[in-house]
């Protein structure tokens, strides 16, 4: 972070760890690698442990290829425990207690899921537009998952691929470096394919057994009906803008972030005719133990510049001035968060503080916090050239999750929501997107001719 060393205390949190539900809290359990050296993959919801180092020895590509042949071979469809961790946390916690109760091999089980290095879905889905990936890596059938594991890397069969990962105790960054090393490998041609070999020695992939008991069984249809409940009542939609990308935002001489807040303020502008409150995550890594703090979008300088659009007496030039307001206002907003400067972490942790039954300051009851804190746009931005996208679900049912990936030379848009309009808003974007462009591209300088 501007050449600043940052945190890395959440990379211990990627492999050989687990998120655990539980009353009143959940917790992250954390396993000795040294003891666990296995990965865990899904297949018809049944899970296959697979060593991934044997005699002191890594699996080469070869051995790897063969492991995950036999667990396609294999596997047979099963009852899907794997639901059960998509089910709200508290109901996720009793179901537990049922599934531990019904038999002692399925604490060995939890255990050897848990401690796993990571997971890889095998789906049998074949998704091919950019929705059906998205809707896939998202949630996916919500059975052929373990949601609680920090890494789940999916394969469809159709080749296509992504990953899941676990919130709790990392945010994007960590695992978004992870893939970008990940495809940089692969797409570089830097697999050791040398060794064609298969030892003889190598254990089979040893399937992970549950023991379903009717009380079990109950427990997993009710969150498999739960959770088709949850997806259907939300919208998702992908904009892969490719009118330009930071390439030509850097001609304008603009932050590509900021440009892009600006391209969802003036959409959702757009389609309500007003501004609402916007959360950006601003990274706080540089302190120990930083994750992220909220960058505030909306300002007087952001909302003056969505009302000069519509505004007919007002000129491109002056209009381009507000705009430039805008981008150093949301640039100034998200330095200072970064360097610690925010207030919303501030106010949280302070109310965590209060004693039960402690009266809770004026501040926290008035309704222009609460509105200030209600984010109807919720947004981050993850960028890689290797990616076509990613996502998550709005914070609140009035709001829309958009996540953002800002390529050389393309925009990519993922949009969610409870039953508001995400196609509508995709169209407003790729609207607001091209009207920025016009607005600026008389400012880009004209090359200098050469003698």
């Amino acid at each position: 972070m501007r050449k600043l060393p940052i945190c890395m205390d959440s990379y211990k949190w990627m492999f050989n760890a687990s998120r655990v539900a539980a009353k009143p809290a959940d917790f992250p359990v954390k396993f000795d690698a040294k003891d666990h050296k296995h990965i865990i993959a899904i297949r018809k919801n049944q899970f296959f442990k697979i060593a991934h180092e044997v005699d002191g020895q890594q699996l080469n590509t070869t051995e790897l290829e063969a492991q995950f042949a036999k667990v396609y071979e294999l596997a047979q469809q099963v009852p899907a425990v794997g639901a059960l961790t998509s089910e709200n946390r508290d109901i996720w916690t009793d179901a537990r207690k049922v599934l531990l109760d019904a038999s002692p091999k399925n604490a060995a089980a939890l255990e050897a899921i848990e401690s796993a290095s990571f997971l890889v879905c095998l789906d049998d889905a074949s998704p091919i537009t950019l929705e059906e990936r998205a809707h896939q890596y998202w949630h996916g059938d919500g059975q052929n998952r373990w949601y609680d594991k920090p890494l789940q890397f999916i394969v469809n069969d159709n080749g296509t691929s992504g990953f899941m990962g676990e919130h709790s105790m990392m945010d994007g960054t960590p695992t978004h470096r992870l893939n970008d090393y990940v495809n940089d490998v692969i797409f570089n041609n830097k697999l050791d394919f040398s060794n064609p070999a298969v030892r003889s020695n190598l254990p089979d992939p040893v399937a992970v057994s549950f023991e379903i008991t009717p009380e079990v069984q109950a427990e997993i249809d009710r969150a498999t009906k739960d959770f088709a409940a949850v997806i259907g009542q939300h919208e998702l939609a992908v904009q892969a803008y490719q009118g330009y990308g930071k390439g030509l935002i850097k001609k304008f001489k603009c932050s590509p972030d900021a440009f892009v807040q600006m391209i969802i303020q003036l959409a959702y502008y757009k389609m309500y005719g007003k501004n609402r409150p916007t959360y950006e995550s601003a990274a706080t890594r540089r302190f120990q133990l930083g994750r992220t703090e909220t960058c505030r979008t909306v300002s007087d300088d952001s909302v003056a510049f969505c009302n000069a659009t519509t505004d007919e007496s007002i000129s491109n030039e002056d209009r381009i001035a507000l705009f430039r307001k805008a981008i150093a206002a949301h640039t100034e907003y998200i330095s200072a968060a970064s360097d610690g400067k925010g207030v919303d972490r501030h106010l949280f942790g302070l109310k965590k503080l209060l004693e039960p039954g402690e009266e809770v300051p004026a501040i926290y009851k008035d309704p222009a916090y609460g509105y200030s804190s209600s984010w109807f746009l919720s947004t981050s931005q993850l960028s890689s050239e290797f990616f076509n996208g990613y996502g998550w679900s709005q914070v609140i049912d009035g709001g829309f999750g958009i996540a953002y990936m800002i390529n050389e030379n393309s925009l990519n848009f993922n949009i969610v929501s409870k039953g508001l309009g995400s196609q509508k808003m995709s169209y407003y974007i790729n609207e607001a997107a091209g009207d920025l462009r016009d607005l600026l591209s008389p400012t880009i300088e004209a090359p200098k001719a050469k003698l």
